[in-house]
């Protein structure tokens, strides 16, 4: 795949541009927001993962930071075979080949890992497009009848781009993560889409913006009110702390009319989920097995 990487660096090589106006920039926009208190949403093995983030980074995320351990075990997915393979095949049984082309056309930035030579994509983009695809093929809901989409825990801003590339039209979208991980997604979303569309809130006084991508640290959380018409969450709500998990279930945005949610059931290694699924299904929701990977579920509404 080194060939397909140095195509992509080419086609796409005003990233690198972008990216070395904007990163010195990060630790500006850390600085506003590093201090601000996000103990009451976070686990503890999610304190451990900001740390060792920040100390991968140090002053800004390096060009190639798909490739650090840091962010790779945490938000990356890269697994060719049969996983991949069999998402592929559910993909393009049900969108068109045009579509998946433009909306998998992987983006330099980061250096992700690339497995196809048909989409020039990750398995990361694929994984991230099935998740979508399923909630739509099970839900019937159309994304372009919506207008506002909550995401928790945005990982690095690959949902949201893929999302952004898929629909339509323009829709307003919020990110709610740790501080550090809205610093992340503001340097990659401005490099990969228009860096005027990207819109990081640094203090309770801003306001979330129409038709942008806002990213909003969690500790900022209570001084918004939000409403969406689908709110998302690939596993963050799930290893993110019980009054997180109460809060998004009694706000307006857990009532949206749609809902995609990923979530593991506890086992002796991973103890999550169990209270998730309960207020999934309180809520009415869909309980539906991932398939590939044990102990995984969706919750759709």
């Amino acid at each position: 795949m080194k060939i397909l990487e140095k195509y992509l660096g080419f086609a796409k090589r005003y990233q690198k541009r972008t990216y070395d106006e904007l990163k010195h920039s990060f630790s500006i926009q850390y600085e506003k927001i590093k201090n601000t208190d996000i103990d009451r949403f976070i686990i503890q093995a999610w304190v451990s993962n900001n740390d060792n983030l920040k100390v991968s980074f140090d002053n800004y995320p390096p060009y190639d930071f798909l490739r650090l351990n840091s962010v790779r075990n945490t938000m990356f997915v890269y697994s060719p075979g049969e996983w991949l393979e069999k998402q592929i095949q559910f993909l393009e049984q049900n969108i068109p080949y045009k579509t998946l082309k433009k909306v998998l056309y992987e983006d330099p930035f980061g250096k992700p890992y690339l497995v196809s030579y048909k989409y020039i994509t990750s398995h990361n983009s694929i994984h991230l497009l099935y998740h979508l695809c399923k909630f739509m093929n099970t839900t019937k809901s159309d994304f372009n009848a919506m207008d506002t989409v909550i995401d928790w825990g945005g990982g690095y801003g690959n949902l949201i781009k893929i999302m952004d590339r898929l629909i339509n039209k323009k829709l307003t979208y919020i990110i709610i993560d740790t501080p550090l991980f809205s610093c992340l997604q503001w340097l990659y979303l401005s490099v990969v889409t228009n860096k005027e569309r990207v819109n990081i809130i640094t203090s309770k006084e801003q306001k979330v913006e129409e038709k942008k991508i806002n990213l909003l640290p969690v500790s900022f959380l209570e001084d918004f009110e939000l409403h969406c018409d689908l709110f998302v969450s690939t596993w963050a709500l799930s290893e993110s702390s019980d009054y997180s998990q109460d809060y998004v279930y009694g706000k307006d945005f857990f009532k949206a009319g749609s809902l995609l949610i990923g979530f593991q059931r506890s086992n002796e290694k991973m103890i999550f989920a169990d209270r998730i699924e309960i207020l999934l299904k309180n809520k009415g929701a869909l309980i539906e097995e991932l398939g590939f990977i044990p102990d995984n579920f969706y919750g759709f509404l």
